[in-house]
């Protein structure tokens, strides 16, 4: 099995972007990275503070009738909620594709995590790789 799971992580928050790893998260989540590090990747601003804030503003929280479980959302992508038990606390946002492709981009912690896999798995929030991948990359920062 091919998988590519990224993690950017700077730590402290004046320290370099972490440029070189987040190039290997591909097509799948190319400006995760800088979601994750204040809005910017090598020293280009993609996103503004403003835009990162209306991510994490929530614009619903219920039942999504396509899923069939209760989601929150902000602006283009899902918030922490009980559907998502591999997402830990913090200001986090997230989503995830059908066999168990997620992205995921932590505020606090200054990460983005993306992976993606070659061979489906089951759910549509992610699969029991994603939770298993998703749980070690965030032990491994904390």
């Amino acid at each position: 099995m091919f998988i590519t799971i990224v993690i950017a992580y700077t730590g402290e928050p004046d320290a370099p972007p972490p440029h070189r790893a987040a190039r290997s998260s591909g097509s799948r989540a190319p400006g995760a990275p800088a979601g994750g590090c204040g809005g910017t990747l090598d020293g280009v601003r993609l996103l503004s503070p403003r835009t990162i804030d209306l991510i994490f503003r929530q614009q619903t929280d219920g039942p999504d009738l396509v899923l069939g479980t209760h989601l929150r959302f902000g602006i283009g992508f899902g918030l922490p909620s009980p559907a998502v038990p591999y997402l830990p606390p913090g200001r986090i946002c997230f989503w995830t594709g059908w066999g168990g492709s997620v992205v995921v981009i932590d505020t606090e912690r200054r990460a983005a995590i993306s992976y993606v896999m070659n061979s489906m798995g089951t759910g549509l929030l992610g699969s029991d790789r994603t939770t298993q991948y998703v749980k070690a990359a965030f032990a491994g920062l904390d």
